[in-house]
């Protein structure tokens, strides 16, 4: 028996929903509710910000919202936007998660939806029955209440913790090899790029360094892991600043997809990231001076 798939006319039905709740909140300064082209996604605006990544998804495909592909998928998409938050959805079921949190600890709550009954009559009727479409605009207003009072309220702190300063070694890690590598090489290639790496060292930051040969790689490994430590400071303030500081028009960084090379993640830095950013913000207002650290 043929069962027609619902899940791109069902987004549209919740994204109605969804827009009709967000209407009745001006006080959320102008909440929106988006779909993206091609995707079945739902990105949920409020105060400002990106507030929440909605996957949705047909039953029949995904019979849990706690299916791994689903969470990945959502997940992946919740980076890419910059939302703490995101939901997977499979009609009958939902799961609200907080991507800053381990995975053990991630799930917020997990609710029943609708019924089989109710997803049935809407395969055959492309809607609800009113008292059922009632019951879930109650749902959906409550869980973005929830969503609201925790971006208002901050209740959920941002935490600093072990599974953080871990991931953050490990991405320094995976770089620090070849660029370290290449580093050196050149230093001792080019007489002139090894004087002023050297100055830029001592008289510039007054840091120790070592010349004898012995020791060199270890300088420039040294020098290069404090290097790709200040560029994940400078991302994590500017990034900071974007989520939080009205009034300063920043980029939203996003570090394009399969950057493997560090050559293509500095052009990216340097062109299309940095260079912006700098020339947006007035550093003396925000901070009575421009720190040394972002140069």
């Amino acid at each position: 028996m043929y069962i027609p798939k619902i899940e791109k006319q069902f987004q549209g039905y919740a994204l109605g929903i969804i827009s009709e709740i967000l209407r009745k909140h001006p006080e959320w300064d102008s909440p929106s509710a988006t779909q993206e082209a091609g995707r079945t996604d739902v990105l949920i605006n409020v105060l400002r910000e990106d507030l929440l990544v909605i996957e949705l998804k047909d039953p029949i495909d995904f019979p849990s919202p706690l299916n791994e592909d689903l969470r990945k998928q959502a997940e992946d998409y919740s980076h890419n936007r910059g939302t703490r938050y995101f939901l997977t959805w499979n009609i009958k079921e939902w799961v609200l998660w907080d991507r800053y949190c381990a995975l053990d600890k991630s799930v917020i709550l997990k609710e029943n939806v609708l019924s089989d009954d109710d997803i049935n009559y809407y395969r055959n009727h492309n809607q609800l029955p009113i008292d059922v479409r009632k019951g879930l605009f109650k749902k959906i207003h409550k869980l973005v209440n929830i969503l609201v009072d925790l971006l208002r309220d901050k209740k959920l702190e941002y935490e600093l913790d072990k599974q953080f300063i871990t991931n953050i070694e490990a991405l320094i890690n995976s770089y620090l090899d070849q660029i370290a590598h290449d580093l050196f090489k050149y230093y001792n290639k080019n007489k002139i790029f090894r004087e002023q790496m050297i100055a830029y060292v001592l008289n510039e930051h007054q840091w120790s360094w070592e010349e004898k040969k012995s020791r060199q790689y270890k300088e420039i490994e040294r020098l290069t892991r404090l290097s790709l430590l200040l560029i994940i400071t400078k991302v994590i303030f500017y990034h900071s600043l974007f989520t939080k500081k009205e009034g300063i028009d920043l980029p939203r960084f996003i570090m394009p997809k399969n950057a493997d090379d560090p050559k293509d993640i500095l052009k990216y830095l340097w062109n299309d990231y940095f260079n912006v950013v700098i020339n947006r913000i007035d550093f003396e207002e925000l901070l009575g001076e421009k720190p040394t650290f972002l140069d």
